[in-house]
């Protein structure tokens, strides 16, 4: 059993290069009604590493605001693992899986600042383009971003929605 430093673990995904290293992600998000949702202090994605009979963190990736909403992906971009993270409410950040810093940041459409200054939880409007599932390319060139009404593709090299398209 290996606890990780921030509470409300989410889900996992295994490094796609290293099989002893896996990422897992604490939300801090809950429903709060049916048109916003509830942050409970940043998110975090941890990575952790097999070995030795044991489990054991080496790192984690978080920020003030940082509030991962449903996926993280790690994929290869030239030579280099990323983590693609969705946060919450309008925002696709590239973690690098070797430091666990942010590589890249793209905001997907407007929303205001999340505040935090009242109660140290907050509530967030959710918005009909916040990404709730993201894949990545097997080459890493393009990240297709699924809301619940739309798909956009963006490139890593640009990080920025180069293509919308509405379902219908």
């Amino acid at each position: 059993m290996t606890r990780i430093p921030v509470p409300v673990p989410s889900h996992m995904e295994f490094d796609p290069h290293e099989p002893d290293v896996f990422y897992i992600s604490a939300h801090n998000v809950a429903s709060f009604d049916s048109t916003t949702v509830m942050l409970e202090g940043p998110a975090a994605v941890c990575k952790l590493r097999i070995g030795d009979g044991q489990t054991v963190v080496e790192d984690l990736y978080s920020e003030e605001n940082f509030f991962r909403i449903t996926q993280h992906v790690p994929f290869q971009y030239d030579g280099r693992t990323l983590i693609a993270v969705t946060n919450d409410p309008n925002k696709l950040e590239l973690v690098d899986a070797k430091t666990m810093t942010l590589w890249r940041r793209a905001e997907m459409f407007p929303a205001p600042q999340i505040d935090f200054s009242r109660t140290g939880n907050a509530v967030s409007p959710t918005y009909p383009m916040t990404c709730r599932s993201i894949n990545p390319a097997a080459d890493g060139r393009y990240i297709v971003l699924e809301s619940s009404t739309a798909f956009g593709v963006t490139t890593v090299r640009l990080i920025s929605v180069s293509i919308g398209v509405t379902s219908s």
